[in-house]
């Protein structure tokens, strides 16, 4: 008789956060006519490091140092 094999991952979907495309350009979108962004300018910055935050290899304060706060704004993330 064989045992079967332990369980070993458990996915699951905490507030409609995983497994979905919650940053996509419809998102950014809301986000830079909230914010007053430039949507072309944060649709470039967000491609390259966006990857990497996905992949655990940067933080999210990595992430938006990048891609929203490179420069002086008038909010801020508190």
């Amino acid at each position: 008789m064989t045992h079967p094999r332990p369980i070993t991952t458990r996915f699951v979907d905490r507030g409609n956060v995983l497994l979905t495309d919650s940053w996509n350009p419809a998102m950014r979108q809301k986000a830079v006519e909230q914010f007053g962004f430039d949507f072309a300018e944060v649709a470039k910055r967000s491609q390259l490091p966006f990857e990497g935050y996905e992949e655990g290899n940067i933080s999210l304060d990595e992430y938006l140092d990048w891609v929203v706060f490179h420069e002086q704004r008038s909010s801020s993330r508190g």
